[in-house]
């Protein structure tokens, strides 16, 4: 959250000088803009494998304790068992 607020004051700053439409200036907000997506893409993803890692847990935990029962597959089609 801070490269966001960085971000803003920093655009803030440029709307009032010449250089606003610098090359270097487009490139240096392109760069922000995308580490700010690269960032919060990383968080989205981390609580997703988190959230992940929780509810296998979870399960494995509920397994042992044999509240939830693994119940037989069916065998396909056309299979002698």
């Amino acid at each position: 959250m801070i490269s966001v607020t960085y971000f803003f004051v920093d655009f803030l700053d440029s709307a009032n000088t010449r250089d606003t439409t610098s090359k270097y200036q487009v490139n240096w907000f392109f760069i922000q803009v995308l580490s700010i997506f690269y960032e919060v893409y990383t968080l989205i993803t981390i609580w997703r494998v988190f959230n992940y890692v929780c509810d296998v847990l979870m399960d494995a935990e509920l397994r042992q304790k044999g509240i939830i029962v693994t119940l037989p597959t069916a065998s396909p089609v056309g299979t002698m068992v």
